[in-house]
């Protein structure tokens, strides 16, 4: 494989990562009131994100490419594995890390949620150079065999990208068939009660939080009717288990949001 084969393979292999992101993204996020173009949106975000970092990764391993070296060391064959696994290993392991410490630590910057991404970076660096190692064959002169057809072909990868988007489409339990949302009527005697929730909003802009200039005067004139409570601490500087605790009075450890 020459230098300017390895800048296709890092296309490539954003492609194939890309694809596989945004569908495990999309099924781990578990949102089954919505259809399907939330499952294509997701990969179309990922295959986005991924080309710019798989463009990068090909310049690398062009740079690195020793062309008078046929296998081994700086060979295009054991840089192209290499970044096969890395687009592989990085993107599993970030998907990963993202359920461990939002859903299950509640946290990323906690002691245990370093522990475990240091232990995940270790994992995924070793797991990176055992695939480079398993891979490289597919990629050295004259390799033939489907393996070498799907990972060092623009025809072998469009198609398997394809064939894994097709099959996530038929899997996806949202749109059609997917669990409505509840239809019950409140009780007529329940109390009229407006819950209405700002994300990202600064409260240091609030004209009735001090700032200058009148920025929020509908926000202001339902406080002055109401209750302030001036001294709030989230339980969560992420949205989903913030909410979870405003609305089920749990810490993120009792919800599991």
């Amino acid at each position: 494989m020459s230098r300017a084969g390895l800048l296709g393979h890092g296309l490539r292999t954003a492609l194939l990562a890309g694809v596989g992101s945004g569908i495990a993204d999309a099924f781990t996020t578990d949102h089954r009131f919505l259809d399907r173009s939330f499952l294509w949106i997701s990969v179309l975000a990922w295959v986005v994100c991924w080309s710019v970092a798989g463009t990068v990764l090909g310049a690398v391993l062009a740079g690195l490419a020793d062309p008078d070296r046929p296998r081994g060391g700086r060979s295009a064959a054991r840089l192209a594995a290499l970044g096969t696994g890395a687009g592989v290993v990085f993107s599993a392991a970030f998907l990963f890390l993202v359920w461990v410490n939002v859903s299950l630590l509640a946290t990323d910057t906690g002691r245990r949620a370093l522990l475990v991404d240091g232990a995940v970076l270790l994992g995924s660096v070793i797991s990176v150079v055992a695939l480079g190692w398993a891979l490289e064959g597919a990629f050295r002169p004259g390799a033939t065999g489907p393996l070498r057809w799907l990972l060092a072909t623009w025809r072998g990868g469009v198609t398997l990208a394809a064939l894994a988007g097709f099959a996530a489409t038929l899997l996806w339990r949202g749109g059609v068939g997917a669990v409505a949302p509840p239809t019950v009527v409140a009780p007529s005697d329940g109390p009229n009660v407006v819950l209405v929730l700002i994300d990202t909003l600064r409260r240091d802009h609030l004209s009735g939080e001090g700032y200058e200039r009148p920025t929020s005067p509908a926000l202001d004139e339902l406080a002055s009717r109401g209750v302030r409570f001036s001294s709030f601490t989230s339980q969560s500087s992420y949205t989903k288990p913030s909410v979870a605790s405003l609305l089920t009075s749990l810490y993120p450890s009792g919800h599991r949001v």
